[in-house]
């Protein structure tokens, strides 16, 4: 466990490994080198300079070229910084204490915190590898949320293989219907129910979810920093479900993994309740999931459709467990060559030749920028 945490005096991390009997001195990084001030200006911009939280709010407004390129370098020198400055002393100290590549790492950011993408920031500047590259990584709201989930794996372990599939319900979402497809094609066809447009309702939603095994959304979702609890992921016939509305549906029994494949999935209150974690991913797993993935920023729907796609062949078809198929998933997209990724798009579109929309630059490795894969992380198990 690596928890990441803020103080007046500075920011600082406790490495505990899972062996550990005792924390000591050596479990505490105190404080690191970048600062809280820093942060905030990381965070909240400086002196005209849009900082991550203005970048990622003109980014989740307007879609546009100008927009993605600002984003695109906010992400990157804020990545260069967290790495340098956090999480390269992170895995100094992880090795230091005989955590070795390949292990599972779960990190617990605080606050503010929880925005950034910790997994994908570079510890190696010859390199350019990071934490990602060096270990299989997951996300905990606690330490109470993570033992919560190990109970609800238990559960899972044992149901049946089964899917619920939300899928482009506000039907505008072009790749959706491909993601909703390829997802299906792991599943039997009396193991799952695919439903999509109007057909996502809150009352379907209420009547298939308890007995999934797997629930898969891929849509619309919206964070409302002025209610957190109001935020939600879009249904058919402009309807909503809210975090509010899923903390109050009946406790899932068995559901393994809830998927949610849309922008901002992943954003957490970090804004009035800087202590808590108020969002889409908490809400499903204080009700019952083993493990949500989600998203920290809009992401683009494409490249997402073949991640996606790539995740479950490696968590079902290979058996891998969800933090190693992510990962194999976002490397893959980040490596792959456009002549890999079309081949792929090919694959799960049924051997088909519809238009793939590929990004706005001429590099072989289309993907690789960390906006396109570095936005999805697995909290829980």
């Amino acid at each position: 466990v690596v928890a990441l945490f803020r103080t007046g005096a500075g920011i600082g991390a406790f490495v505990v490994p899972a062996n550990a009997e005792s924390v000591g001195r050596t479990n505490v990084i105190f404080p690191v080198p970048l600062t809280d001030d820093r942060l905030i200006e990381l965070v909240n911009g400086k002196d005209g300079s849009a900082g991550w939280i203005k970048a990622w709010e003109e980014l989740s407004a307007r879609n546009l070229p100008a927009t993605v390129s600002g984003w695109h370098n906010t992400l990157s020198r804020t990545l260069q910084e967290m790495g340098a400055e956090v999480m390269k002393p992170v895995v100094t100290r992880l090795r230091e204490l005989g955590v070795v590549p390949g292990e599972t790492v779960v990190l617990i950011p605080d606050g503010r915190l929880s925005l950034l993408p910790w997994h994908a920031a570079p510890v190696d500047s010859s390199t350019g590898k990071s934490l990602l590259d060096l270990y299989l990584v997951s996300f905990a709201p606690s330490l109470a949320a993570l033992d919560a989930t190990a109970e609800d794996l238990k559960r899972a372990t044992a149901a049946r293989s089964t899917l619920l599939a939300l899928v482009n319900p506000t039907n505008d979402l072009e790749y959706s219907e491909l993601e909703g497809r390829a997802v299906a094609r792991f599943f039997p066809e009396p193991s799952r129910i695919v439903l999509s447009g109007d057909a996502v309702t809150k009352k379907a939603i209420v009547t298939s979810m308890p007995g999934a095994k797997y629930i898969h959304y891929s849509g619309h979702a919206d964070f409302l920093t002025w209610n957190p609890m109001l935020s939600g992921l879009r249904l058919g016939n402009d309807d909503r479900l809210t975090v509010s509305e899923i903390l109050s549906l009946t406790r899932l029994q068995g559901t393994r993994l809830v998927m949610l494949s849309g922008c901002d999935t992943g954003v957490n209150d970090v804004f009035e309740s800087v202590n808590d974690f108020v969002g889409l991913p908490a809400a499903f797993l204080q009700l019952g999931a083993a493990g949500v993935v989600s998203t920290l920023w809009p992401v683009n729907d494409s490249p997402t459709s073949l991640l996606v796609a790539r995740f479950y062949e490696l968590h079902i078809l290979r058996k891998m467990e969800p933090p190693a198929a992510l990962k194999g998933a976002q490397t893959w997209l980040r490596d792959a060559n456009r002549a890999e990724l079309s081949a792929y798009w090919k694959q799960i579109n049924g051997g088909q030749t519809a238009e793939f929309a590929w990004p706005n630059n001429t590099l072989d490795r289309p993907f690789s920028h960390p906006h396109f894969w570095a936005g999805f992380v697995l909290y829980g198990k």
